[in-house]
């Protein structure tokens, strides 16, 4: 009972802190971060310990949804490198998922500057 009024949406929409967004993102918490986006989260913002992003969570747990939803933010940043030197891609070429792997990479591809090659 009590419960039904503390569902996710109204807990989200509370107090969110930059750091809720990586949390989301390793819960594959697509409405919590549509939520902290919405409200001006950084999607850039490094967990301290291990210097993460959201990215490199929703990679690291084989998150589509959760990769597409961050990569359609414009400050995404994908040279971002947690404390082991690993970006989002890196990580992503862990897990090995092709799906993740062909998001980030038409990203990373659309963020290069124009060249004649």
């Amino acid at each position: 009972m009590a419960n039904s009024h503390n569902s996710k949406k109204t807990v989200i929409k509370q107090g969110m802190s930059d750091h809720d967004i990586i949390r989301y993102a390793e819960e594959n918490n697509v409405t919590g971060i549509s939520s902290a986006l919405a409200e001006g989260v950084n999607v850039n913002t490094v967990e301290g310990k291990t210097g993460i992003t959201a990215l490199h969570a929703a990679c690291a747990n084989n998150h589509l949804e959760s990769v597409q939803l961050l990569l359609k933010d414009s400050s995404i940043d994908l040279d971002i490198r947690d404390k082991f030197g690993r970006t989002a891609v890196d990580v992503a070429l862990k897990v090995s998922d092709p799906q993740i792997m062909s998001e980030l990479l038409s990203v990373q591809q659309s963020m290069l500057p124009d060249a004649d090659m």
